[in-house]
């Protein structure tokens, strides 16, 4: 009975001959060189990890379509990390510099309105949490319920506080 042969462990010099070509490719998706060597040790790591399946031309396609996924993996995260600047950009920042996305009289008006139209159970833990700034734990002992139900609650309230402030705009 004949055996298949093992597989073939990928040696470095294959991976060797693309380094550079793959380097040329990703400098021109990517801006910033330190993006291209992350992005290059990655598809490194993925060749060692997969290479053994790849050979000459398949190999390169290979090493091209990965170095590529991987790119627009960076791109796709520098793209929500530019939205999220510009979300908070256009909000207002207090004298010390944070964040206050609920900045004007007006806006904790329209909030608190919502916040009194939730149930007993779902506005007490919103009230407990924002009001007095106690943590899940602390709100759980409190209100004498599992921290499960407090966190489940919580979640509820919020879903419905969103879809309540949608439906404002």
């Amino acid at each position: 009975m004949a055996q298949d042969p093992p597989p073939k462990t990928p040696s470095s010099n294959e991976f060797e001959l693309h380094r550079e070509s793959l380097r040329s490719f990703l400098r021109g998706k990517l801006r910033q060189e330190s993006d291209v060597e992350d992005c290059l040790q990655t598809v490194s790591l993925k060749w060692i990890k997969h290479g053994q399946l790849f050979h000459g031309p398949r190999l390169r396609a290979w090493l091209f379509t990965v170095a590529g996924n991987e790119a627009a993996l960076i791109w796709r995260r520098a793209a929500r990390s530019d939205r999220l600047k510009e979300s908070i950009a256009g909000k207002s920042v207090d004298t010390e510099g944070t964040y206050d996305p609920v900045d004007d009289e007006e806006t904790k008006a329209v909030v608190r309105c919502a916040i009194a139209k939730l149930p007993d159970e779902l506005r007490s833990i919103v009230e407990l949490r924002m009001e007095t700034n106690l943590t899940f734990e602390q709100i759980s002992k409190q209100l004498q319920i599992p921290l499960g139900t407090a966190l489940s609650r919580m979640h509820r309230a919020l879903a419905r506080l969103e879809s309540e402030l949608d439906s404002l705009q």
